[in-house]
């Protein structure tokens, strides 16, 4: 819940093009969707990750010993789709100005497209997911036992604050990696908030996003406060649109 209101910033600049229906080509403001969206939904949202970290993790735990680390870490990262996936549909869809309220978001979805509507983009939420899981457990227990070997510790546990460096530096390491999918998983969940023509399908999201705006280019995405309100700037064409709200732009 402390990182909602971050992730709705991400969630607000990876939407097609950098703005919603109410938004011009002169950037991103908070404004025009409300500063109450970057916490809209935060808690009942927030109750889904609850359950989300005990499917990944139990089925993670039970079949590690059996599959090894890679595979359980996958294994786990598709059971918790079953939660994460319409996590993201009903808390990306109130940011991005789809629907006013989470209630709105749940009724909504339920009488236009019904439960399969829960799942909309489950294809490349998965394809995130579970590279993002496998890469993050990976990389730990890599730079756990790098660590461990370079202190002469081995067969001991890492310190609190050495944990804490692991775990940010593989999840770092992670969404690095899987940030272009979830760029296509949020444009998918979120078009519903541009007047431009949908996308037919994930594979079109991610052609028509590199070939409007590019694939290699990382002009600038700036945050500031003005009147109380924040203003996310971004250039469609200057920003790299697999890194955007991601990686520092020099």
């Amino acid at each position: 819940m402390t990182l909602y209101p971050i992730d709705a910033l991400r969630t607000l600049a990876q939407t097609r093009d950098g703005r919603t229906l109410a938004q011009t080509r002169d950037g991103r403001t908070l404004a025009d969707v409300g500063v109450s969206s970057l916490i809209r939904g935060c808690a009942t949202t927030s109750i889904f990750a609850l359950f989300m970290g005990r499917i990944q993790f139990a089925v993670y735990e039970q079949t590690r010993q059996r599959l090894g680390p890679l595979l359980a870490s996958a294994a786990g990262a598709i059971s918790s789709c079953l939660v994460s996936v319409p996590q993201e549909v009903i808390k990306q869809r109130p940011v991005a100005g789809v629907y006013s309220s989470f209630r709105g978001a749940v009724s909504t979805i339920h009488s236009k497209e019904g439960i399969l509507g829960f799942y909309h983009a489950w294809r490349p939420t998965m394809a995130r997911n579970v590279p993002f899981v496998m890469t993050t457990f990976v990389t730990m227990d890599f730079l756990k036992s790098r660590r461990l070997h370079a202190t002469k510790r081995e067969g001991s546990e890492l310190t609190l604050a050495e944990n804490l460096l692991v775990g940010v530096s593989s999840a770092l390491v992670a969404g690095l990696l899987t940030n272009p999918v979830d760029v296509v998983k949020t444009r998918m969940m979120t078009q519903a908030a541009s007047t431009q023509l949908p996308y037919t399908s994930a594979f079109d999201c991610l052609k028509t996003s590199v070939t409007t705006e590019g694939a290699l280019t990382c002009d600038d995405v700036t945050v500031s406060f003005e009147d109380s309100s924040v203003v996310l700037s971004t250039d469609a064409r200057g920003c790299h649109m697999c890194t955007r709200m991601f990686l520092p732009c020099s």
